[in-house]
């Protein structure tokens, strides 16, 4: 049950496609609450799109999110095809990205995905015009997104370690990363001023205060909050930590890598610290560095995939699959016995045979990697 067709004591109409009435209090939500208000863009968008086309609420919500959320597919493609001028990578990237789990799941509980298409959409354009050194285009951008997640934030110390990383264009990098932050920072400190949010300001902050307690109230919660971080973070790169392509495509991947790292080690304790863990979109901030470069290391399993012996490999290492076929009965154990989301029947939705599925892709995927030559290369450019 995705929030798009929600239903319970509140909202109890059925038989319909869509949840007119609880989308239409999520709208308001956004409209009304100063942690939100802030952000306008997609609240704006869908407002528009009622205005204009004479939506309802539902359809205006879903026509948004999903045209930004392929707007945003669109713009990983063009990043990665000028990345690696090979289509079939940038397709693979493409894969990556619909197959993360806050993706698939976003607009289930506990995703509720409501700001993260508009932004993916300007990150990704603004990662664009930071790799063609279009510096204003990217401070623009940049700006953009942050006024539909400030979390993005969160992301300009990797980028400002790129930055310094690269003499030739150092100061111009650091001064386009400026721009967002000064363009936000002058917006924020107007809309403190221009509202008053001082009650839920003060109730904001308590929940913010009581966001690590919650997310470790007892083993049930702690188990969960771990989890949604593996969720997040595990696919897609796992397959890039274990098929490395260096600058194999001519393009040198470390300055993504590097960065996917930092920002992860920033992002993850800040979660914990200010938001509840259970909603595992929130962990998926630093993918943005790993969508655009996550084809090339496909393409890399994929030629491995294809050069296994797998009758020799798995004579030679018959280990392998005995322990893949462990690992296999151990996630089907824990999925029929053990994982039960805190508030949610197993039922709402497919999160768990999403985790069932990963886990044991995520074996299939080592065992490939152990059964593979050292030196299995990646097929050159066309």
């Amino acid at each position: 049950m995705s929030m798009l067709t929600f239903q319970g004591e509140t909202f109890p109409e059925q038989g319909r496609f869509l949840a007119e009435d609880y989308l239409q209090f999520v709208v308001d939500f956004h409209q009304e609450n100063p942690a939100f208000v802030r952000r306008p863009l997609t609240t704006q968008l869908v407002s528009r799109l009622q205005y204009f086309f004479g939506l309802s609420v539902g359809w205006a919500f879903l026509l948004a999110n999903f045209s930004l959320l392929w707007g945003a597919a669109y713009a990983l493609f063009g990043l990665t095809l000028r990345l690696f001028q090979r289509p079939e990578i940038a397709y693979w990237s493409l894969i990556g990205f619909f197959t993360t789990f806050s993706l698939c799941f976003a607009f289930f509980p506990k995703i509720y995905s409501y700001d993260e298409p508009m932004q993916y959409l300007l990150l990704l354009l603004a990662l664009l015009f930071w790799w063609r050194q279009r510096w204003l285009l990217f401070g623009l951008t940049f700006a953009l997104s942050l006024l539909s997640r400030e979390s993005g934030l969160l992301l300009l110390p990797a980028l400002g370690w790129w930055a310094w990383q690269h003499p030739p264009t150092r100061q111009r990098a650091l001064l386009a990363l400026l721009v967002p932050t000064l363009l936000y920072g002058a917006y924020y400190l107007s809309f403190f001023y221009g509202v008053d949010t001082s009650a839920e300001a003060r109730k904001l902050l308590s929940e913010r205060q009581d966001a690590l307690d919650y997310n470790f109230a007892n083993l049930r919660f702690a188990r969960e909050s771990l989890v949604s971080v593996g969720l997040a973070a595990v696919w897609p790169a796992i397959v890039v930590v274990l098929f490395p392509t260096k600058s194999t495509f001519g393009v040198s991947l470390k300055p993504w890598k590097t960065a996917f790292w930092i920002s992860l080690a920033i992002n993850t304790p800040v979660i914990f610290l200010t938001a509840r863990a259970q909603e595992t979109r929130l962990f998926a901030l630093p993918l943005l560095f790993l969508w655009p470069i996550v084809g090339a290391s496909f393409a890399r399993f994929w030629s491995v995939f294809q050069a296994v012996d797998w009758g020799a490999g798995l004579r030679e290492k018959w280990y392998l699959f005995i322990g893949f076929s462990l690992v296999f009965l151990g996630n089907l154990w824990i999925y029929l016995k053990v994982t039960i989301p805190t508030g949610f029947y197993k039922t709402d939705n497919w999160q768990d045979e999403y985790l069932l599925l990963l886990s044991s892709l995520v074996a299939f995927i080592v065992m490939v990697r152990l059964l593979s030559s050292e030196n299995v290369t990646t097929p050159s450019p066309k």
